[in-house]
């Protein structure tokens, strides 16, 4: 509810399913707001919600978007912040951290946050599947008609064992083994 702001926004793949009074994507291309997320032109105590989709990676200086979150969130407001720890590298120019819940953890109390729950998001299972299919989508290996064939082969495989990866992954974690993190982290 309220304002929600988010930072790294991309070509705003939540947007549709945040219900806010006010949705405004920042980012250095797609935004309502062109910005760096480190350091936004947002006034202070502006947002109910900060969302930050798997940007905290791509950020030269991690602590620095905590405090600018926690600098336009309202006292009470919602961080909810998601980064890989297992992921291969991608956009390759910005592409600086991986983090443990442990590390996420402390960068929000560092910058004043309480942390409301810190849960990982795919195990060991998930981990093995994804490496898999990075490598058999991966473009440079398959070119022309053979690409794009394969690719209408895989999407269905694809679509069809996610629930069984997902029951899997639940049936016997590994602590500590995840893809990524999904953090709340609230302003006091």
């Amino acid at each position: 509810t309220g304002v929600v702001v988010d930072l790294g926004c991309g070509d705003k793949p939540y947007r549709e399913y945040i219900k806010a009074k006010k949705y405004i994507g920042v980012d250095r291309q797609n935004g309502e707001v062109t910005a760096d997320v480190l350091n936004t032109p947002l006034k202070s105590n502006y947002a109910d919600t900060v969302i930050s989709t798997q940007v905290l990676e791509h950020v030269q200086d991690p602590q620095q978007l905590f405090r600018e979150s926690k600098r336009i969130l309202k006292k009470g407001g919602y961080l909810i912040l998601t980064t890989p720890m297992v992921w291969p590298l991608h956009d390759e120019v910005d592409d600086y951290w991986r983090f443990t819940d442990l590390g996420l953890r402390h960068l929000a109390k560092n910058a004043g946050f309480k942390v409301v729950d810190c849960q990982p998001m795919g195990g060991f299972i998930s981990i093995i599947w994804q490496m898999t299919a990075a490598l058999l989508e991966r473009p440079t290996y398959h070119r022309g008609f053979f690409r794009s064939l394969l690719k209408i082969m895989l999407k269905p495989v694809f679509w069809l064992i996610q629930p069984l990866i997902y029951w899997l992954d639940c049936q016997k974690p590994i602590k500590g083994l995840t893809m990524s993190h999904c953090l709340i982290a609230q302003k006091k």
